[in-house]
């Protein structure tokens, strides 16, 4: 008797599965699909690939930085620095993730200094101070776009890695 009662809900579960249960995505496509677009700066759709990925395989750091990126490609620097929140809470030691959600936060910051100053009077004691640190961080940003572009003018010296292999490392927003 109390067998039989243990195989009911097992039968239940068997047929529910024969059935045609909810569909299991394919997520190595899903990868594919997604990196697919990615590469080819398709961002809306690597948008919603990586988006689905995040919520279906969520403690992968890797999908959360190229969301983040993503999310930096498009102008949307809170949600970029949310997924590169994401990447390092899962691998604190994804440098990358680190460097971009830095950025991220640096051109928000600049951006919002900007437009505090639009609505400062120039007598506000605010101002000047403002006016300084927007200057500073402007300045900032001048200096790592120039040494950007030195590196990658320094570029072909450097060999390229093997496309076959995987790589975790990625381009940073700029």
């Amino acid at each position: 008797m109390y067998r039989s009662l243990l195989l009911i809900p097992l039968a239940v579960l068997l047929a529910a599965c024969a059935a045609g249960g909810p569909e299991v995505p394919d997520t190595l496509q899903l990868q594919r699909d997604a990196a697919r677009a990615y590469q080819a700066q398709q961002w809306k759709q690597a948008e919603e690939g990586y988006a689905r990925l995040v919520v279906l395989m969520p403690k992968e750091p890797m999908l959360w930085f190229r969301l983040g990126n993503v999310y930096a490609h498009t102008n949307q620097p809170d949600k970029a620095i949310a997924a590169y929140r994401e990447a390092v809470i899962r691998d604190p030691g994804m440098k990358k993730a680190w460097h971009n959600m830095s950025v991220m936060s640096l051109r928000k910051t600049t951006h919002l200094f900007i437009e505090m100053i639009k609505h400062l009077e120039p007598d506000d004691p605010l101002y000047a101070k403002s006016v300084a640190t927007a200057e500073a961080l402007i300045r900032v940003m001048k200096q790592r776009q120039e040494s950007t572009e030195v590196l990658q003018s320094m570029a072909p010296t450097v060999p390229e890695p093997r496309p076959e292999a995987p790589s975790h490392v990625e381009e940073d927003p700029e």
